[in-house]
């Protein structure tokens, strides 16, 4: 393994650590990118007086590397799972009075732990309209294109999946992922039991323009009534990224992983 003066890593033997220092993937990487690695797990570690080095089982199964998200193209492998996230959460029907899909805990989780991952397109930030946008930096969105809301098109990273609440009981944070470079994360807020649903708070703003289920789901929060004036009988379907749509200008990708 060779490390440059910036502090990236290169060589076949490298072994990127997921945060439960259990889950690991190992294998070659180029200036800190994944090329090509297979999941492996930490045994231990071994060491006299020095730093202690860690220890791996034999790297197996699939194979990963980065993923290369375009503007029409969220993943090479969209169906591939996350080896850390698919024994953290899962999807099931939500039981929350908005309905639809949502996030569940497969075990019990510890408050400050990362759950899952955001990943999508990365386009220059822009005022287009998407359910799933969000900011991942001052100049870049990250966003989840239309044809790739269902599991079935898409699930590589499911934080998208994750319900709103305003008694929220996880957080977004930021994360490097060796597949999908720099994206959002969820975090816990607090510790949590194998089964609950992974809710987080939206905060849109202004309320004024925010969807009308939002506003019912606000009402409920304040205890005040929701009418039936207030209740849409058909909830329109959440809107993705429509890629084909964006104006030129909007599509600046970025073509290598954020770091």
């Amino acid at each position: 393994m060779q490390v440059d003066r910036e502090g990236q890593h290169s060589g076949d033997g490298v072994t990127y650590i997921y945060p439960d220092l259990h889950t690991a993937i190992q294998g070659q990487f180029e200036d800190s990118v994944l090329v090509d690695g297979q999941q492996c797990e930490g045994t231990g570690a071994q060491g006299g007086g020095g730093l202690p080095v860690p220890t791996f089982t034999c790297k197996q199964g699939q194979h990963y590397g980065y993923e290369h998200p375009t503007a029409r193209n969220i993943a090479d492998h969209p169906l591939l799972r996350d080896p850390y996230e698919s024994v953290q959460v899962e999807v099931l029907q939500s039981g929350l009075a908005q309905g639809g899909e949502g996030l569940f805990l497969r075990r019990d989780v510890r408050g400050g732990q990362v759950l899952a991952f955001y990943g999508g397109i990365k386009i220059a930030r822009t005022a287009y309209a998407s359910d799933y946008k969000m900011q991942l930096d001052e100049h870049t969105d990250i966003d989840i294109p239309g044809d790739y809301l269902g599991v079935h098109q898409y699930c590589a990273t499911l934080a998208h999946k994750a319900n709103h609440s305003f008694t929220p009981n996880c957080e977004w944070g930021q994360f490097y992922h060796p597949r999908f470079g720099a994206v959002k994360c969820i975090l816990t807020l607090e510790d949590l039991e194998c089964g609950q649903e992974v809710l987080i708070n939206y905060k849109l703003s202004p309320l004024a323009t925010a969807p009308r289920w939002y506003k019912q789901v606000w009402k409920r929060h304040q205890g005040e009534e929701v009418t039936d004036s207030d209740v849409d009988e058909d909830v329109p379907p959440p809107r993705g990224a429509d890629c084909d749509a964006m104006e030129t200008e909007w599509r600046q990708i970025i073509l290598v992983p954020s770091r």
